[in-house]
């Protein structure tokens, strides 16, 4: 059953928050591909933690699996609070769908590429050493952008929804499409400064 949209309305403190279990359940019944994102960035944190303990190494002057611990608590995060957002969508089966399935499947690709290049003993954003450093770093930046297209359909699906308050619905969802366009324009920004940068080699 999803949640009704006065939820969104209702004072923080006054919520009863499931158990864990609980949680889980209710998130797989309303999103099954977003439930088993949070799930892997959940175990993928864990195995990154270890990493943090286990393993030496340093990657620009940072423990090397910093960063995918970082990256995926964020993620994590990211995938239940919009199991949450796109349980208020009503009418909409097949662009949830696709919002959820495109998001899952583009983080999950994100996260496989960054802990591939901290097993190989480099960096993953912004590295363009080697023919396959800057495949993968494209390939970065292309899964980045289908996410944040997602996150502007998931904003499209719940302002077309009728809140009885939609300024609470629209304060969700602008830091979420806020950092996905951070996250693309500095993607973007740094392509054509190597654009820029091998045109003056060449010349």
């Amino acid at each position: 059953m999803r949640p009704s949209a006065t939820a969104l309305e209702r004072p923080l403190a006054r919520r009863t928050w499931p158990a864990p279990p609980d949680a889980l359940r209710r998130s797989w019944a309303l999103n099954r591909p977003l439930t088993v994102l949070g799930v892997a960035m959940g175990l993928t944190l864990a195995a990154a933690t270890a990493g943090l303990v286990l393993d030496p190494r340093v990657l620009t002057g940072q423990p090397a699996w910093l960063k995918p611990a970082k990256f995926a608590s964020s993620l994590a995060i990211y995938a239940f609070t919009l199991v949450w957002l796109l349980g208020f969508v009503r009418g909409h089966g097949r662009w949830v769908g696709l919002v959820s399935w495109a998001t899952t499947v583009a983080l999950l690709g994100e996260m496989v590429v960054l802990v591939l290049q901290v097993v190989r003993g480099t960096t993953s954003h912004f590295n363009v050493a080697t023919p396959l450093d800057a495949a993968l770093w494209s390939t970065m930046g292309g899964l980045i952008v289908v996410v944040w297209l997602m996150g502007l359909l998931a904003a499209a699906l719940l302002l077309a929804q009728r809140f009885p308050e939609p300024v609470v619905a629209r304060r969700h969802l602008a830091p979420h499409i806020t950092d996905d366009r951070v996250g693309v324009s500095k993607h973007v920004r740094r392509r054509e400064q190597e654009d820029r940068d091998g045109d003056r080699q060449l010349d």
